[in-house]
């Protein structure tokens, strides 16, 4: 379960990934003293076999412990019967997924949001919470130690065009894919322009996946910007540069190339992990390792840091 594609607010997924510690505390304390309660009133039975109030008693306690047991299901029920999609949240998927939350330090909103983009909630990639120190709002030279200004401008998305160092077919995949910072995730997109046609057309074919509203889609729409999730991201930008053999979905994309590590990781090796991939840009000056990715129809196209623990498997696309 991608939890930056179903639970894109860091406050949700954080009272929901408590309510599960506290239901899985319950629980594994309801045994204990069921144990011990049982073991009490047995013996008061035996005791006094006459008196009624033990059994009454009993019958109790094992209904609480049943009724403890069943809290996880009851809620599950609640939220399977809830909208799939509120506020741009799968709430469902949401409860699935708030386990896996990454925990770190953070100071405000505006220090997890992409790059050229307004810090206006909490609405943050929950990936990217670990102890780093993230691009600015409006990034000029080395605003992160790994990326500089292009001195090209800005792109559609008004965002300053970033660029790494070096040169070679690693450095133009990756420029080109940092190149579309601020450009919208569609589920099911990959690379065509983002118009009212292709939006409900994949909202038509994908009736059980969480999309941007369409007051925020009117935003994109008919200013040339492309659209992508994960895995077209991906596809396009090395297809973009000759890669043609590069393309389908997150898990073909896992297959293809060859094997690296995280240790090892060299600009545009793919991550992947269950139903997400991305690419890796580079270890700026602290020592941490940034990637670029289509990330989830809340925050489009975006630089994150990530850590050893998040994916799960790493690509070799170019080996030079």
């Amino acid at each position: 379960m991608d939890i930056t594609s179903s639970c894109g607010d860091y406050v949700l997924a954080a009272v929901l990934n408590t309510v599960q510690d506290i239901i899985a505390m319950i629980q594994m304390i309801t045994p204990i003293l069921l144990i011990v309660a049982l073991a009490i009133l047995i013996v008061g039975i035996f005791a006094n076999p006459d008196d009624k109030k033990y059994n009454k008693k009993l019958y109790n306690t094992i209904l609480a412990a049943l009724v403890v047991f069943l809290i996880p299901t009851v809620v599950e029920l609640l939220l399977g019967i809830l909208p799939s999609d509120i506020a741009g949240l799968e709430l469902g998927a949401c409860w699935e997924a708030a386990g896996s939350v990454t925990y770190g330090e953070y100071t405000s909103p505006s220090d997890y949001v992409g790059l050229g983009q307004e810090a206006t909630s909490f609405r943050i990639d929950l990936s990217s919470l670990v102890n780093a120190t993230p691009p600015s709002s409006t990034p000029s030279s080395s605003t992160n130690g790994l990326t500089t200004d292009c001195g090209t401008g800005q792109n559609l998305a008004g965002i300053t065009n970033q660029c790494i160092s070096g040169s070679g077919a690693r450095a133009e995949v990756v420029n080109l894919a940092l190149s579309y910072l601020g450009y919208p995730y569609v589920y099911g997109a990959k690379g065509q322009e983002f118009t009212p046609e292709l939006h409900q057309q994949l909202k038509n074919e994908n009736p059980n996946r969480s999309f941007m509203t369409e007051e925020k889609a009117q935003n994109y729409y008919g200013k040339g910007f492309l659209a992508f999730d994960c895995s077209g991201f991906i596809s396009y930008v090395y297809q973009q540069k000759g890669y043609t053999h590069v393309s389908g979905g997150s898990t073909t994309l896992s297959e293809l190339g060859i094997g690296t590590t995280y240790e090892k990781l060299q600009p545009g090796d793919i991550l992947w992990k269950e139903g997400h991939v991305a690419m890796y840009v580079g270890k700026d000056s602290n020592g941490v390792n940034w990637i670029v990715h289509a990330s989830n129809h809340n925050d489009g196209v975006k630089l994150s840091t990530t850590n050893p623990s998040e994916f799960a498997k790493y690509r070799r696309i170019i080996n030079e």
